[in-house]
């Protein structure tokens, strides 16, 4: 008798056993299924929030190819939002206009650069980027909010690097960069020439340095944009743009 309840006691506890690991499967699949759904879920989301940016763009390039054409035929609109002009005239059949929609400061939002050239130049003119869904200019405007072309100069223009960084260095000596807010654009460092008669003797001007408006020793300066990843005199590697030729 005591056998056979022992033996039933054992049935018992191996029965038991068997529906306790029975529920840890099911809570474990139901978990991997949850997981499934929340990564299911993210990706709608992400879809739902996306924006067409050839869309959110094409009235800004549509202005830009017909700046263009204004410009080749001599017909410079008073009204144009975007200014087509250069410092030196050039061969007019040399002009081309482009553009291209890439990330800059990496944050998934693809920015809309605007670039120009002739014979002699090539220039980057303005940036935009996505707020609310709409375009809106963020470099390339003057203090009072009106458009006008990123700074740049005869030797060049503004050139966007792979670190995100906008190096104007050739126009109005400084670096700029993306603010966090992804809409505005930030002058991390700049430099400035003072001491010298006229801009034939620019070589032999004394600097003052900047970093975020503050003036600093060259050394700092040097150092912070190093760690910016950014090397005075240096060979900074130029972000790798698909440009797109307006015709």
């Amino acid at each position: 008798m005591k056998r056979t309840k022992c033996l039933v006691f054992i049935l018992f506890l191996i029965l038991f056993s068997c529906i306790s690991l029975s529920g840890c499967a099911v809570q474990s699949d139901a978990s991997i299924n949850d997981t499934e759904d929340v990564a299911d879920l993210s990706e709608t989301a992400g879809n739902e929030a996306g924006i067409d940016y050839d869309k959110a763009y094409a009235s800004l390039i549509a202005e830009w190819k017909s700046a263009l054409n204004d410009y080749k035929s001599g017909n410079f609109a008073e009204n144009s939002m975007l200014s087509f002009s250069f410092y030196d005239m050039g061969d007019s059949n040399s002009v081309k206009a482009y553009y291209a929609l890439y990330d800059i400061d990496g944050n998934g939002t693809p920015e809309l650069i605007l670039r120009k050239t002739n014979s002699y130049e090539d220039i980057i003119a303005y940036i935009f980027s996505i707020k609310d869904g709409k375009a809106i200019n963020i470099f390339g405007y003057d203090a009072i909010g009106d458009l006008r072309e990123v700074p740049w100069s005869r030797d060049g223009a503004s050139a966007i690097l792979s670190n995100g960084l906008i190096d104007s260095m050739d126009g109005d000596y400084a670096i700029y960069r993306i603010a966090d807010d992804g809409c505005s654009v930030t002058q991390v460092a700049s430099k400035e020439p003072y001491d010298y008669p006229d801009e034939a003797s620019l070589a032999e001007a004394e600097w003052r340095y900047r970093i975020n408006g503050e003036q600093v020793k060259y050394g700092f300066y040097v150092q912070y944009l190093k760690e910016l990843g950014y090397t005075i005199d240096g060979d900074n590697a130029s972000a790798i743009i698909d440009w797109v030729n307006i015709k």
